[in-house]
């Protein structure tokens, strides 16, 4: 629904300059994403602004490097991606974002004990990446186990860790756990967050502009809140599509602020945000 939000807002922004606008759905599936990309490419398709899972953006990947289609990836964070020819990406990356997190426990006092993943390819990715950055050592602290998966996999995993730490550990949740019911279902999931500190690496765009302040004044009136992450993301890049071609060493003014991709076809816009569930924001 955050995606049709912002490709409604969009679009009626770009109803007087003959961008058509076709929707797709791959339901996050790798198999139907690779299909799905099939038929973008065969309908002449001129840009591609998804697919919004790592796992179908991997799936339809060599289909539009072979067709010379760019794609734009809103919220596709798997760090291989970009390997692509041809394919850029608005929001951050695994490994950017497993730097930040590193870093940032370190500063905090929270010491990673344990990685876990709920097995799909983000969540995999994302400890991949943890794992991968240098441990620091002699590094001292509250022990912290560090859990990336999705939404419903991350209340299970709070739900089977409740009890079992005591406040002996704290439990850091990554982007897909940032939801505004996160301290409601995890208290029904049994876990304290008085007795076991939750914290949430977030991802959290800064929208700045007068376009941007005119889409949020647009997003309030049709659903009467504030718009999330996702809807940035996709603004922005369907705004980049828009603005195509990318390679002219050219920043491109979005509802995010200039964006331009890198050698490595990154924006890099480095969203990152910790905040301890129930208290306080660290902003990167």
């Amino acid at each position: 629904m955050t995606f049709i939000a912002a490709v409604d807002i969009v679009g009626d922004l770009l109803s007087n300059t003959g961008v058509k606008i076709v929707l797709y759905d791959d339901g996050a599936d790798p198999v139907a994403g690779r299909a799905i990309a099939d038929v973008i490419v065969a309908s002449g398709t001129d840009c591609v602004v998804g697919h919004f899972a790592s796992a179908a953006a991997a799936a339809a990947a060599p289909v539009y490097e072979a067709a010379g289609i760019p794609m734009l990836l809103p919220a596709a964070t798997m760090s291989a991606l970009t390997r692509y020819r041809c394919t850029y990406r608005i929001c951050d990356n695994d490994d950017d974002y497993a730097r930040w997190l590193a870093r940032t426990m370190a500063e905090r006092g929270l010491v990673p004990v344990r990685y876990a993943s709920d097995g799909s390819a983000h969540g995999d990715s994302v400890i991949g990446a943890l794992r991968a950055v240098d441990a620091m050592p002699g590094c001292s602290g509250k022990p912290a186990i560090v859990f990336a998966g999705r939404y419903a996999e991350t209340i299970e995993f709070a739900k089977a860790l409740a009890g079992a730490c005591a406040g002996a550990m704290a439990l850091v949740l990554t982007d897909d756990a940032d939801a505004p019911s996160l301290e409601d279902d995890l208290a029904l999931a049994g876990l304290s967050i008085e007795i076991t500190p939750v914290y949430l690496a977030a991802l959290r765009p800064r929208p700045r502009g007068s376009r941007a302040e005119q889409i949020l004044r647009a997003y309030r009136q049709r659903h009467g809140a504030d718009p999330g992450t996702y809807f940035w993301e996709t603004v922005a890049a369907i705004e980049m599509a828009v603005a195509m071609p990318l390679d002219t060493g050219q920043s491109i003014e979005t509802a995010l602020g200039p964006l331009k991709p890198d050698v490595d076809g990154e924006c890099r816009p480095h969203s990152f945000c910790l905040l301890r569930v129930g208290g306080e924001v660290d902003d990167e």
